[in-house]
């Protein structure tokens, strides 16, 4: 989950405000409780297939950081620019000492929620990190710092304050379309692999597969011992494959040689 990243943000904001009572009282009881669901319960069966690289979290944080302030900001061509005006206004004497705390701690949880995630996806590739469960995360924490850039960014140049107006109506418009274009893609996925799941379960191969095997890369923590749980939930219903493009769709999934 992204706790453990908030009670980092919330534990360094207290911290540059030095109440340090606070921050202790506020992260260390989190901190264990997270450490003993996580011993308990916890499991990442994706992130112990993946080996991530130092050059892959690299790029893993920079394609995310790209694309959560190119979604805020409703082009990619002003992704860097955003990120540069958030960081000028952690810097900027103007901002002051009792606003720059927050900005810093939410600009430092976005990124260390990037880095922690990029440490545990590498199976998924780099673009993965613009997918919508992350960029959403992010975006939230961000939009507040980039919000109060572009309210004051008129001081630092009278024409600057249409800016604001503008980057509003174009990103209103623009996600409006991701949002649709997403949905559509995710809408298509979701069915592929409700087909095929229920492909699998009605299957007598999936009775000879590993029970730990995962069936899809878009849906990699379904497992084939999961497939009776879909069906007695009513999630999907087994069909028997007859064709072969079925019957190679099985096999596939199932990591088994061609019929």
């Amino acid at each position: 989950g992204f706790g453990p990243f908030f009670g980092f943000g919330v534990g360094l904001l207290l911290v540059l405000r030095r109440r340090w009572l606070a921050a202790v009282v506020a992260v260390v009881p989190q901190g264990l409780a997270f450490v003993w669901w996580w011993t308990t319960w916890g499991a990442d069966p994706v992130a112990d297939s993946g080996t991530a690289d130092a050059r892959f979290v690299i790029d893993w944080v920079e394609h995310g950081l790209w694309a959560v302030f190119g979604s805020l900001s409703s082009t990619g061509l002003l992704a860097w620019p955003a990120i540069v005006l958030c960081i000028a206004m952690a810097a900027w004497p103007g901002t002051g000492r009792y606003r720059r705390a927050p900005i810093i701690a939410m600009l430092a949880t976005v990124l260390v929620m990037y880095l922690g995630i990029g440490t545990r996806r590498e199976v998924f590739g780099v673009l993965a990190s613009a997918w919508p469960r992350y960029q959403y995360m992010a975006a939230m924490i961000a939009a507040p710092v980039l919000a109060f850039g572009l309210d004051q960014i008129w001081r630092f140049a009278s024409w600057a304050r249409w800016i604001p107006r503008v980057v509003l109506v174009v990103a209103i418009a623009r996600n409006v379309v991701w949002m649709h274009d997403g949905a559509q893609h995710w809408g298509t996925a979701s069915s592929a692999d409700r087909k095929l799941f229920a492909l699998v379960a009605g299957s007598d191969e999936r009775l000879v597969a590993p029970r730990d095997r995962s069936l899809s890369a878009f849906s990699p923590d379904v497992l084939v011992i999961d497939l009776d749980t879909l069906v007695e939930e009513g999630a999907i219903t087994p069909v028997r494959p007859t064709t072969p493009e079925e019957r190679a769709a099985v096999a596939a999934a199932l990591g088994l040689s061609p019929p």
